[in-house]
């Protein structure tokens, strides 16, 4: 793993004199504006020891807001999908990821084999079904992307990928205490194991970071006074689901599913145990399903390669406020989107906004009639991108509703 810090935030107001503690510099003469009625003039004139015996006192005190005033960029390289996965569902960040519905990631041998196989049938059978598509530059792009980002099913959460982070000097810091935290397990189900090294390795990187000589990582700012940790597994039974202004369903998905819905940080994902699982299944995708026999193939030749593939499914919780299940519709309801992603994002509001009926009847009828049999250039409330190829009304996944 290598990380590179290619971006930080840039004070405007800073004393000249010293920069050495430039990374918590700001943070600390920000924290002085509580108690301040001219905070600019107080940020530019105070004594750099003061600013400092500040940094001190605030960090020592738990009081770490100001941190995330500084910002930073690093970049990831030679990363696994699922560390990504790790610290995308911490919310506090923005992501950049090289996409296996874009780029051939680095496989081994035998994993490089299979994806290959089932890249050339998948390519070739939408080729079958469009030939005319060979005129069209924008077509063949298509079909290559549908061809990738389906066999990349078969490739282990282990891949390696590159991952641009954004995230505040604060949280950086939390994120070292959490990994700590995780070394310090005595153990780890079968996913968590696969980036025991990786931690180790992300410590050791982030050890070696600095802002004009001044370490990044605090040893005081690192320990998160929550108590918090990684919060990408859990242990749950469960539970009747409930729909109402807050929601909570279950359902069962890929890690790729995952990953991407994961992208939607108004809402909390939350995987159960993998290794409660008594026996494995697979997401098989459509286009899989539409050559005849490839879909037993898809099974036999995943679990040939022992690998943990991206397409094994796992149990998932989701649970959130109404309008984060909204907004994520205005991203998923597309035929561009990731086809499974796309498929539980609206079965999870056909289940919200039908079952709130009860706690609501008035926007339970609101949402059901806003956004649900349509994709999303047909919501009243979303504003059409420009786009190529747009959906048409039948295109939309469609769910039979209740005669009034």
């Amino acid at each position: 793993m290598k990380i590179t810090i290619i971006q930080n935030s840039q004070p405007l107001i800073v004393n000249a004199e010293n920069y050495e503690n430039l990374p918590f510099l700001m943070g600390a003469k920000i924290m002085a504006t509580c108690v301040s009625n001219t905070p600019v003039e107080t940020m530019t004139t105070e004594p750099l020891a003061k600013t400092l015996a500040r940094k001190h006192e605030t960090l020592v005190q738990r009081h770490h807001s100001g941190y995330d005033f500084e910002y930073l960029t690093l970049v990831m390289e030679d990363v696994s999908k699922l560390f990504c996965m790790f610290l995308n569902n911490l919310h506090v960040y923005c992501t950049e990821e090289t996409s296996g519905r874009h780029k051939v990631l680095v496989l081994p041998a035998k994993e490089q084999a299979v994806f290959d196989y089932f890249y050339n049938k998948i390519y070739n059978h939408q080729l079958e079904k469009n030939p005319d598509a060979i005129n069209s530059k924008s077509a063949m792009h298509h079909i290559r992307q549908v061809a990738l980002e389906n066999a990349r099913y078969t490739t282990g959460l282990d891949a390696r990928t590159n991952i641009c982070y954004g995230v505040s000097l604060r949280q950086l810091n939390y994120i070292y205490g959490w990994a700590e935290k995780f070394l310090a397990k005595d153990d780890y189900n079968t996913y968590e194991s696969l980036v025991v090294d990786e931690m180790e390795n992300f410590l050791k990187a982030l050890d070696d970071l600095e802002i004009n000589g001044t370490k990044i990582i605090d040893p005081i700012l690192k320990k998160d006074p929550y108590g918090r940790s990684f919060n990408l597994f859990g242990n749950f039974e469960r539970k009747p689901e409930y729909y109402g202004a807050v929601y909570e369903v279950y359902y069962n998905a890929s890690a790729t599913a995952t990953a991407q819905m994961q992208r939607h940080r108004q809402l909390n994902y939350l995987i159960n145990d993998p290794d409660k699982q008594q026996e494995y299944e697979y997401y098989i995708p459509k286009v899989v399903r539409e050559i005849e026999g490839l879909d037993e193939e898809w099974v036999d030749k995943i679990e040939s390669l022992n690998n943990i593939p991206q397409a094994r499914l796992l149990e998932v919780r989701e649970t959130g406020e109404v309008g984060g299940l909204v907004c994520k519709l205005k991203e998923r309801a597309c035929n561009f989107a990731q086809e499974e992603t796309r498929q539980i994002s609206s079965e999870v509001a056909y289940r919200v906004f039908t079952g709130m009926a009860d706690y609501d009847a008035s926007l339970s009828k609101e949402l059901c009639d806003r956004y649900l049999n349509k994709n999303r250039c047909y919501f009243e409330d979303y504003e059409r991108c420009p786009c190529k190829s747009p959906c048409k009304p039948d295109d939309a996944i469609t769910f039979e509703m209740e005669r009034e």
